[in-house]
């Protein structure tokens, strides 16, 4: 009895099983419009003590829980041990622009439940709405994580395209200390929160704060493109420029000559930068960050960047437009140029605890002290910002899927300071909401190879002799370190994707004799994207009717028609009617590659029949071939038994096959299904009469695959390959 009740709870628990994977994070690290990376952690607690390799299972339908109905899989790219948890991240690349991706992840333990993602936009004219802040640690002693749980609420409610985070994620990161072993994970949980109802995830750029004792904790669970956690990427086209810098290492050296380079060389409508410690903070007993107002911040004056976010004091402020000057009237090296300057706010508010705003500055415009998160939106024009006051979380309603992204949400509170001066020329005021008016010009801007590169010339088509696939090739760009191809069908809206890593790329799975848009661009050392080669068309070759054909009378109704087999053929196709007859045709089809013959069956005596066969190639069907003609035999011509006939339809199948065989006596017949493994699935065993048969097989258990029925009679043995769908 108890064994019975054991086995009875193992088969539950095989039954319910989930994979052994959990902390998931979505991030941003490389083109947001046709990249994503999924982090979480696959932790070991089965009492089958086995984890397996995790495989990620994505498409742009939801196939629910059923993992071999996705069309793409991918394993983890990037597997590290950090702070007690086995972090894995899968990088997805070649994704369509502004398209919405769900997953689920798969071990040898289980299934995950099915979550989703939307890559970002990449045509300037889409508006972006983006989440900002920084500060999200508690103080482990009070074990209060409520502020950082109402943000968390908020990103899954406001459903933005993503979040710049600024650092400081926990309070303590040494994982040997009492206090801080259990902070990360804790995080990663609460990061939970960040998931819409509905499985939507939203991606997170990363920055690195005080609180974070070295460089590996951002790299190690956000998988940033670099190792020393600054780097930039562009959303939007060229809408937007992030840039995000490291305040815990030398603000000179490598990072100040990337950070020139960068600016210098990128140009989009909009740059934004952020980092962790303020440069002149609203907080005294927060040190001034003099290599950042002398290094920093008159970079950012001379290549166009508008706005700056900034965290770790623990506060709300926004400024007017400042520049870095000595000039008289200045406040702690910086004035007000509402035509010249740079808004810088922030300064981190994502549930730490807060302090008391004791060093404002002539130039600062409001300031107040509550949990807060930025909200911009972000289109050509200007930049609109926000404060969403977090401690009301709960009471926002959630936005759904049907929503604009830029409506506000039943609830929500936002910060209205009603400043005295409203601002002009690069930034102003009004009822909540502040405006950064002062986009870059891209119409000029000048391309160094060294960091940036143009799109790809001389662009050639090989159409070659398969007429589902060409081979598109182009020039060596100067700086190209990548490219892309896109192509579609001709009057259609969808682009496809391909990577090149060399100056040519194969394109596959085409429909013959049609016609396709194609471009191609090329990726820069920065990271950007160069425009897009000016569109261009190629007609695919047609797909070669059959020849070459012959004909053998298999007995009084049935004839074998054969022809030359076309390489690219997967299955062929034939009408056939009598010769003359005004009746529709019947139609029958191959059912796998190579099979260039098919037996008709059930044919009229001493009639003529006309016939003509297509082929199939991987997507379509080419034109038919010439009519051919036969005479089936006389009812009075007795044939000579040649063996077993068979034939087995409708193929592919889904839930049974007709079975249809003629054999020259009575005798025992044995059908046998074959997996691709060499396993024998079903056997059937009986007498049959002589003549022609046919027998229906049930085969909906069967799993999705290619498999072969075998009929033998008297030691003959024919064979028939189908799929199972």
């Amino acid at each position: 009895m108890k064994k019975s009740l054991v086995f009875l709870l193992l088969i539950l628990f095989v039954e319910l099983s989930w994979a052994n994977v959990r902390r998931y994070r979505c991030v941003w690290n490389d083109d947001p419009a046709t990249t994503m990376t999924i982090g979480f952690e696959q932790y070991d607690d089965s009492i089958f003590d086995s984890e397996g390799t995790p495989t990620l299972y994505f498409d742009t339908v939801n196939h629910g829980m059923d993992h071999t109905l996705y069309a793409f899989s991918q394993g983890s790219d990037r597997v590290v041990d950090h702070k007690g948890m086995e972090n894995n991240f899968v990088r997805l690349k070649n994704l369509q622009p502004a398209t919405r991706y769900y997953f689920m992840i798969k071990d040898d333990q289980g299934e995950s439940g099915v979550m989703f993602f939307e890559t970002g936009p990449s045509d300037p004219t889409e508006r972006l709405s983006i989440l900002a802040g920084g500060d999200s640690r508690d103080i482990p002693a009070l074990d209060d994580d409520i502020g950082r749980q109402n943000a968390n609420k908020l990103v899954a409610k406001l459903r933005t395209h993503g979040v710049l985070f600024g650092g400081d994620m926990t309070w303590g990161d040494d994982a040997t200390h009492p206090l801080d072993v259990d902070e990360w994970p804790e995080w990663m949980d609460d990061w939970q929160l960040t998931i819409a109802a509905d499985g939507r995830m939203t991606p997170i750029i990363a920055a690195r704060g005080n609180h974070e004792l070295d460089n590996n904790s951002v790299y190690h669970f956000f998988d940033t493109p670099h190792p020393e956690i600054y780097y930039a990427l562009t959303l939007g086209g060229n809408l937007l420029r992030t840039v995000t810098l490291n305040s815990e290492i030398s603000r000179l050296g490598n990072q100040l000559t990337w950070l020139e380079d960068e600016l210098q060389n990128s140009c989009t409508t909009w740059k934004i930068a952020q980092y962790h410690r303020p440069t002149r903070p609203h907080e005294s007993g927060k040190d001034e960050q003099n290599d950042q107002a002398d290094y920093w911040s008159p970079l950012f004056e001379a290549h166009g960047v508008q706005l700056v976010l900034e965290s770790d004091a623990h506060l709300c402020k926004y400024t007017y437009p400042i520049i870095r000057s000595d000039d008289s009237g200045n406040t702690e090296g910086f004035l007000r140029d509402d035509q010249n300057g740079v808004v810088y706010i922030g300064e981190g508010g994502w549930g730490a605890e807060l302090r008391t705003v004791d060093d404002a500055k002539n130039w600062t415009m409001s300031h107040a002290s509550f949990n807060q998160i930025k909200w911009l939106f972000i289109d050509q024009n200007n930049i609109e910002i926000r404060t969403v006051q977090t401690d009301n979380a709960d009471a926002v309603i959630a936005k759904t899927d049907t929503d604009d992204l830029f409506t506000m949400p039943a609830n929500i509170s936002l910060w209205n300071p009603n400043p005295s001066d409203s601002g002009s020329g690069n930034m102003t005021y009004s009822e909540g909401v502040m405006f950064v008016n002062n986009p870059n010009s891209t119409e000029d801007c000048v391309c160094n190879p060294e960091t940036c590169c143009e799109f790809p010339e001389n662009i050639m088509v090989d159409l070659g002799t398969d007429p589902n696939r060409v081979n598109i090739s182009w020039d060596v760009m100067p700086g190209a370190v990548e490219y892309q191809v896109r192509y579609r069908r001709a009057l259609t809206t969808t682009w496809n994707n391909l990577a090149a890593t060399t100056t040519t790329r194969t394109v596959q799975v085409l429909v013959q004799n049609k016609v396709y848009d194609y471009r191609v661009r090329s990726k820069c050392p920065d990271g950007t994207w160069s425009d897009m080669s000016p569109i261009d068309k190629f007609r695919t070759k047609r797909c070669i009717a059959p020849d070459n054909f012959m004909t053998t009378q298999l007995s009084n109704n049935k004839v074998r028609v054969e022809w030359s087999d076309y390489t690219y053929a997967d299955k062929y196709q034939i009408f056939l009617r009598p010769a003359g007859s005004n009746d529709g045709w019947s139609s029958m089809v191959t059912y796998f590659v190579g099979m260039n013959y098919r037996v008709l069956n059930n044919l009229l005596p001493a009639t003529t029949y006309e016939y003509k066969v297509r082929s199939w190639c991987e997507v379509s069907y080419g034109p038919f071939s010439d009519l051919h003609y036969f005479t089936n035999a006389p009812a009075s011509r007795e044939m000579e038994p040649s063996g077993i006939v068979v034939d087995v339809y409708p193929n592919p199948a889904y839930d049974e096959i007709n079975v249809s065989y003629t054999i020259p006596e009575k005798s025992n017949i044995e059908i046998s299904i074959t997996d691709m493994n060499g396993r024998i699935v079903r056997v059937f065993e009986f007498n049959a009469e002589k003549g022609s048969h046919l027998k229906n097989v049930d085969i909906e258990e069967l799993p999705m695959g290619y498999y072969i029925l075998s009929i033998e009679n008297n030691n003959v043995l024919e064979s028939r390959k189908f799929v199972k769908m």
